[in-house]
């Protein structure tokens, strides 16, 4: 095996991984994938933002995300931000 089958999206459930968020600007369909933070409107060129919410949810669906050694190495930035919304949760339970 050449690459972890956990943290390969691509064996996802699109609808885990992926989602659409309408442009606040012209309310144009954009499709966002977990690891998309940013896009720009391919209809009125305007930024959009992922919901951090969104980000999050999508990550859950990677189980790897919380048990895996390598899981830093692996998601990169997405890692940390995975790791401050759980230490965010935690404070607030």
């Amino acid at each position: 095996m050449n690459k972890c089958p956990g943290a390969d999206w691509t064996q996802k459930e699109a609808q885990k991984v992926k989602y659409d968020i309408l442009c606040p600007g012209c309310n144009y369909e954009i499709e966002f994938w977990f690891n998309d933070f940013k896009k720009e409107c391919p209809q009125c060129k305007q930024e959009v933002e992922a919901p951090l919410e969104r980000i999050i949810k999508s990550l859950e669906n990677f189980s790897c995300i919380r048990t895996c050694s390598y899981a830093k190495t692996c998601f990169g930035e997405l890692y940390d931000l995975y790791e401050r919304s759980i230490l965010d949760k935690d404070k607030k339970d």
